[in-house]
């Protein structure tokens, strides 16, 4: 699925943001460094910038970073480098999350999400399908909502949501939600009732 380019933020301001993280003026980005960069950006996970965050937004901060790594750290070295290459994956890597942050899908495309997650094609989605399917959701739930329980990371909510799902969706009670009939539609109603609050 495209989201749009650039977020709410200006792609200059995301840049300056970054390179100002640089804390010892030496061009490199250490994790430290960028965790502390993704924490100024973070607009809808406030716990990120508390000065003593709480242990699941330490965890979401380093899962974020982990995650930015992987896509920007070229030479492995557990560092970017601001004047290569490096940088520019590790920007564009936090434009998009911008983007996701703040982007709400409409019902058609959340439609789509749902009948891409039927990984292998059955035109049923099994309780694994659904779960996946939350955690790629995560960036798109309300803010109001992440703030309340970082539903990106915590998988106990998480569960509880598929849970929530299956029960109101599995009209015939099987563990699964069929595509082509009215369990899907009870899906949908569920995903875009959960997006879609303020």
């Amino acid at each position: 699925m495209k989201v749009p380019k650039a977020g709410p933020r200006e792609e200059d301001e995301i840049k300056k943001i970054m390179e100002d993280a640089d804390s010892d003026g030496d061009g490199i980005l250490t994790r430290s460094d960028i965790r502390k960069a993704f924490a100024k950006l973070a607009p809808s996970v406030p716990a990120l910038r508390n000065s003593k965050p709480s242990c699941l937004a330490a965890l979401f901060g380093r899962h974020i970073v982990t995650q930015a790594l992987k896509v920007s750290d070229l030479n492995n070295d557990g560092c970017v480098a601001i004047a290569n290459q490096e940088f520019d994956n590790l920007l564009n890597f936090r434009i998009r999350r911008e983007s996701e942050e703040t982007r709400r899908l409409t019902e058609e495309e959340i439609k789509n999400v749902i009948r891409g997650a039927d990984s292998d094609g059955d035109g049923i989605l099994s309780k694994a399908e659904i779960q996946k399917l939350f955690a790629d959701l995560a960036p798109y739930v309300p803010a109001a909502l992440r703030k309340w329980k970082l539903f990106c990371l915590d998988a106990f909510f998480r569960r509880a949501k598929v849970t929530q799902a299956l029960k109101i969706s599995d009209i015939n009670t099987d563990g699964c939600v069929t595509i082509a009939n009215q369990e899907f539609d009870n899906l949908v109603k569920f995903v875009v009732n959960l997006l879609h609050q303020k």
